[in-house]
């Protein structure tokens, strides 16, 4: 399938360069409600301390981006997805509120116009997790998936709810295969009756 960029719909010349960014490399890419897009670039393949939210229009040119951190703590690679009010919500991992170093699961959500509605941190003192995905179910609150977010080592894998405004609501662990080391989840899917896979 050919689809021909020089159409009234898409008048700029793709693909599009971003230099600034020079480097870096993407981690995540949506497509938005208003055909446009938006990505998560992170500076480094060996230097983890921020990642930026871009958001574009329909030709690829910049409306906004969102530095996250602030270069002093480790943020690890993390996943954007759309919100149901066209913003984004942001998961990964950041080191700045164990005692220890270590990384814990850290959701952020932002407006449609990249400014901040609120954090949550999931803070596990000891435990090296960071969260692995997030979606949005249709009623509006949040699935999010972590991978060690417990202290029993057993349990690699969790799931936990959170409301629209970031508040929890549940958290399930769900203990590894003995035969598999150090499994991690990888993604979760929300159907539209709102059970997940």
């Amino acid at each position: 399938y050919w689809r021909d960029w020089s159409s009234d719909v898409c008048s700029s010349e793709l693909p599009k360069t971003y230099p600034q960014w020079n480097g870096s490399h993407i981690n995540s890419f949506v497509s938005t409600s208003d055909n446009g897009y938006g990505f998560l670039v992170a500076p480094s393949f060996l230097d983890y301390k921020y990642a930026i939210i871009v958001k574009t229009d329909i030709n690829g040119n910049i409306l906004w981006d969102k530095y996250i951190g602030n270069g002093q703590y480790v943020l690890t690679v993390g996943q954007i997805e759309q919100t149901n009010d066209n913003g984004f919500i942001y998961c990964s991992g950041i080191s700045k509120y164990d005692p220890t170093g270590y990384s814990d699961p850290v959701l952020i959500k932002f407006n449609p116009c990249g400014e901040l509605d609120w954090c949550v941190v999931i803070n596990t003192p000891g435990n090296y997790d960071f969260a692995d995905r997030v979606r949005q179910t249709p009623n509006g609150d949040y699935i999010l998936l972590t991978s060690y977010s417990d202290p029993n080592p057993l349990n690699n894998i969790q799931l936990f709810k959170l409301s629209s405004n970031g508040d929890l609501l549940w958290k399930h662990n769900y203990p590894g295969d003995s035969v598999i080391f150090a499994e991690e989840g990888y993604d979760v899917k929300v159907l539209n009756d709102g059970y997940l896979i």
